[in-house]
């Protein structure tokens, strides 16, 4: 499997705990991923832990195959924002009037891109299941589709196939293409 490529993290500031496996990114946050940008305030990236319960030699009686220490791709496509460990989760977060955003494209199996702009108060991007669920009033707009919270309390999630599901008070406003010259 070919590389996706690195992911660009840019921001005014930024504090890493390795104890805690945390890498905070603060102030006009900018995240360039392959497969995915998103701009927030405030960026927190969850890292996986390093497993160390075997590091004493002692053999887990549930897996006595030997693993290799090289790191193998991703195979379920999941973003990793850093190697070694790897990305557990992120949560992006506004502290402004700014929402958090994230633009994706993806491309179906007839070779057609659907561009999905997601805005939300939060995110939170789950790298084992590849959701990204939005909370505090989100909208998503996704091709000729814009789905928008009526209350702060409806939740929208995007997964990695591209489909949306919304659980809450919403509307949904499907746009022409003939009117919007997509």
């Amino acid at each position: 499997k070919k590389s996706k490529g690195p992911t660009e993290i840019t921001a005014l500031e930024a504090a890493f705990d390795q104890k805690a496996n945390l890498a905070i990114f603060i102030g006009s946050v900018v995240v360039k991923d392959p497969e995915f940008n998103v701009t927030c305030d405030k960026l927190t990236a969850h890292l996986k832990k390093e497993d160390k319960a075997n590091a004493g030699g002692a053999v887990s009686p549930l897996n006595t195959t030997p693993r290799p220490t090289t790191p193998r791709p991703d195979e379920s496509g999941a973003p990793k924002k850093k190697t070694g460990g790897g990305l557990e989760r992120a949560v992006a977060d506004s502290t402004s009037d700014q929402p958090v955003i994230i633009t994706q494209d993806k491309k179906d199996a007839d070779g057609n891109v659907t561009h999905s702009i997601g805005k939300g108060k939060k995110a939170t991007y789950d790298a084992a299941s590849g959701d990204i669920v939005l909370t505090g009033t989100p909208e998503v707009t996704q091709g000729i589709n814009r789905v928008i919270a009526t209350d702060p309390s409806t939740v929208i999630t995007l997964n990695r196939d591209g489909h949306m599901k919304a659980v809450g008070p919403h509307k949904t406003i499907i746009v022409d293409k003939g009117e919007a010259g997509i």
